[in-house]
């Protein structure tokens, strides 16, 4: 099985897939690529985790991870907060997800719960640094 990060579309990086005694896999997750997925809260990452939480029956979700942009960061002791989008949207979109839950799982029972997507959600790297 193979391990794909994905900044809400596009595949960032792949791992090799693990060995058996590496990795556990639940009967739900059978065969379906692991999947972590980085958002930086902007309109369009928004509108891509719609899309993102439809298709998550077809991954084995590992992480949704909130992070900034070079253009907006949520501020440390050095530096102040820019343009911040709050994970709340996220929630808020994670609330909608919950709300159509019952009707997804009845056309496919992969379906992740709203619970478990909610334990994936990390805030990642949040400062005004960039990657060289």
């Amino acid at each position: 099985m193979a391990s794909i990060a994905l900044s809400l579309g596009a595949p960032i990086a792949q791992a090799q897939p693990a060995s058996a005694s590496q990795r556990w896999v639940g009967p739900a997750q059978a065969g379906r690529p692991r999947v972590i997925a980085t958002t930086d809260g902007e309109i369009d990452d928004r509108c891509s985790m719609v899309r993102f939480l439809l298709y998550t029956n077809e991954w084995d979700v590992r992480g949704i991870i909130h992070s900034s942009s070079c253009y907006h960061w949520m501020g440390d002791a050095d530096h102040p907060a820019r343009d911040w989008a709050d994970v709340s949207w996220l929630d808020r979109q994670l609330d909608a997800y919950a709300e159509v839950y019952p009707n997804l799982v009845r056309h496919d029972p992969n379906y992740p719960t709203p619970d478990y997507l909610r334990s994936q959600v990390r805030i990642g790297k949040g400062s005004p640094t960039r990657a060289t």
